[in-house]
Order: structure tokens, then sequence, then C-alpha cells
């Protein structure tokens, strides 16, 4: 069986993880790191997310809009579509 002290690259990086984990600035420097890739990932969830709802609402738009074109009654375009009155009545 091989073990680390036989491929001197195994070894110089297990030196080099023993000398990171006993050195508190980098440990701290690692989960700052890690924080900032979570924030990262959890703002383009977020982002995606606002993105689906904003064309969801386009798209209740679109159908409202072309709803009162046929002249489907307001009230109804707004049961249908789950768009408040007045933003209906705006609708061209």
């Amino acid at each position: 069986m091989i073990s680390k002290q036989d491929v001197p690259e195994v070894q110089q990086a297990y030196e080099e993880y023993r000398r990171f984990k006993s050195n508190p600035v980098m440990q701290e420097k690692a989960k700052a790191r890690e924080r900032f890739l979570v924030d990262q990932h959890l703002n383009r969830i977020e982002a995606k997310e606002e993105g689906i709802a904003e064309g969801l609402v386009a798209g209740k738009k679109e159908t409202a809009t072309m709803m009162k074109k046929k002249g489907y009654p307001v009230a109804e375009i707004a049961e249908m579509t789950g768009l408040p009155l007045s933003e209906i009545e705006h609708l061209g």
C-alpha cells in the first residue's frame, strides 16, 4: 500500500492542509468565502424566482388584454386571471 510519504505531492498537499487547518486567519477567510458563495447562489435563485413571477404576471396581463379586446366582462377577466379589476381596466 502506498502511503502519503511515498508520494511527494501528496505529502506536500497534506502539509499545506495541516498549516491551513492550524491557521485561524485562513479558517476565517475560508468561512467568509463560503458565506459569499452561498449568498451569491441564493441571490441567483431569488432573481430567478422574481423573473418567473414577473413572467407569470406579464402572461396574465397579456391574456387579460386579449380577453378585454374580445369583449369579456372585466369582472370575469379578473376572476379568470386573478388580476385586480383596477389593473384590468387600465389595460389596452
